[in-house]
């Protein structure tokens, strides 16, 4: 069994599997120099818990560069889950995202 399932912008919208104990990665690109950010808007716990937020590339060199985000979910219930992510701008809180990013998750 491999503990880590990834998932990135091909898997918006969609359903994965996970092991009890399995660790779910999301990977997604964000361009945080034009104020842009992903935030998780929804996670479901205790089904799964998120354990880690973060970037794991340098940040750009130029404006409008990106870089990669990831969150670590871990399988900790048997049940099923969900994560909501929004692609937004901090300062514009009642404009509509720029992007979204669901993914249902259903731990055995």
């Amino acid at each position: 069994m491999n503990p880590l399932i990834e998932a990135g912008e091909s898997e918006n919208g969609k359903q994965v599997e996970l092991r009890l104990g399995q660790t779910l990665r999301i990977t997604l690109s964000e361009a945080p120099t034009t104020g842009y950010r992903w935030y998780v808007r929804q996670s479901t716990q205790p089904v799964i818990l998120l354990v880690r937020d973060g970037t794991v590339s340098s940040p750009p060199q130029r404006a409008g560069g990106t870089v990669k985000r990831q969150w670590d979910f871990h399988a900790q219930e048997v049940g099923m889950a969900s994560v909501e992510l929004e692609y937004s701008r901090v300062w514009e809180r009642h404009a509509l995202p720029a992007r979204e990013f669901s993914l249902s998750v259903h731990v055995t």
